[in-house]
């Protein structure tokens, strides 16, 4: 089961990081696939992966003895790389957060930006795509790092390793 787990969560790292990469390079047609699915697969694995954890090491569990002892050699790499997805994560989001003039949605078949309900502007359908786009890539990092988190609790050593 741990296994599958972690295939699971390793293909839903690289369809989030695919997605991600072409948010970044404003694929617009990105925004048009049913992308946020992601988003609430990203979040069960983690947490799946984490009550997995903690029916394992107990109600209260040390996170740096459990993944200096799980990343110890030569896989000091894997908590370094979380740590610049987590700082990448919340830098992506604040900085779509901040140049965000509104929310991009359709009314009455016409292509509208809002903010809490109240008309800012009408927009072109190009631009309504390239604004989702720029959604996606904000919440594509959290589906990035929600996995890789996963991965990072699912890995075990002794599977993986070259006999």
């Amino acid at each position: 089961m741990k296994i599958n787990l972690f295939i699971f969560s390793f293909v839903i790292f690289l369809v989030s990081l695919l997605v991600h990469l072409l948010a970044v390079f404003q694929i617009t047609e990105i925004s048009r696939l049913p992308v946020f699915i992601l988003h609430f697969l990203t979040i069960g694995i983690s947490a799946v992966a984490f009550f997995d954890l903690r029916s394992k090491e107990g109600s209260k569990i040390n996170f740096e003895n459990y993944f200096k002892s799980k990343f110890s050699g030569n896989l000091f790499w894997i908590p370094v790389v979380l740590l610049i997805f987590f700082i990448y994560n919340f830098i992506n989001f604040f900085v779509g957060i901040f140049y965000s003039v509104g929310t991009p949605d359709v009314w009455d078949s016409k292509y509208v930006l809002h903010d809490h309900g109240k008309l800012i502007k009408e927009i072109t359908e190009n631009e309504y795509l390239l604004e989702r786009t720029k959604e996606v890539k904000m919440f594509s990092s959290f589906w990035i790092m929600f996995s890789g988190l996963a991965i990072a609790i699912l890995y075990d050593k002794e599977y993986f390793m070259i006999k």
